[in-house]
């Protein structure tokens, strides 16, 4: 059986302590796939681990699945760095915990974010282990990122990515990577089918 996946993520130009755009939204043969966790708009990652054993077109049979906000005080505050690097350490933690590290197969996708805010190297080779590859590379290249201070976000950027252990680089099952060029909401949506 073919299983479809299509994923949509936005970010948009967000003030400090702001709202940031709606959350990511999973379908699986058209069917959507609710996330457990945050429930308001917030910088924010959406994580499915799926059982590598499983189709993976049955969310009961998810290892994990949530859309996760780590640095609930993290705008509000204005600790940047440390706040979207914490959100990368913790998605790391859930993915290990949740899944063999040789067998991996899971969804990683980014809310809120700003194409300055990319992985630290452990979560890129993670990554890259899983198939990820030129859209990556694309994110990791286009440095710096946030300039204004006065903005939480001030070059939205959205990453989506599938991928599983063993995978080559650069043969990921879907990966996409956008920047906005106006700070309204910028939605990206991806879709992939095996």
């Amino acid at each position: 059986m073919t299983t479809t996946i299509s994923v949509t993520n936005n970010s948009m130009q967000i003030p400090m302590g702001g709202d940031a755009p709606p959350l990511v939204s999973v379908t699986i043969n058209g069917q959507v796939v609710p996330a457990h966790g945050i429930t308001l708009n917030a910088t924010t990652f959406r994580l499915i681990v799926f059982n590598p054993n499983s189709p993976p077109n049955d969310p009961s049979t998810f290892l994990f699945n949530k859309q996760v906000n780590d640095v609930a005080n993290g705008a509000a505050t204005g600790n940047w760095t440390s706040t979207y690097r914490s959100l990368y350490d913790y998605a790391e933690n859930l993915i290990y915990s949740y899944s063999d590290p040789s067998n991996l197969f899971f969804l990683f996708a980014t809310n809120g974010f700003d194409k300055g805010m990319v992985p630290p190297p452990s979560f890129v080779q993670l990554l890259f282990s899983c198939g990820a590859g030129a859209q990556l590379q694309n994110w990791l290249a286009q440095l710096p990122g946030q300039t204004n201070q006065s903005l939480w976000v001030t070059s939205p950027a959205n990453y989506i990515f599938i991928g599983s252990s063993g995978t080559p680089m650069g043969s990921p099952i879907l990966e996409k990577y956008e920047v906005a060029a106006s700070g309204g909401v910028f939605s990206t949506t991806a879709q992939c089918s095996f």
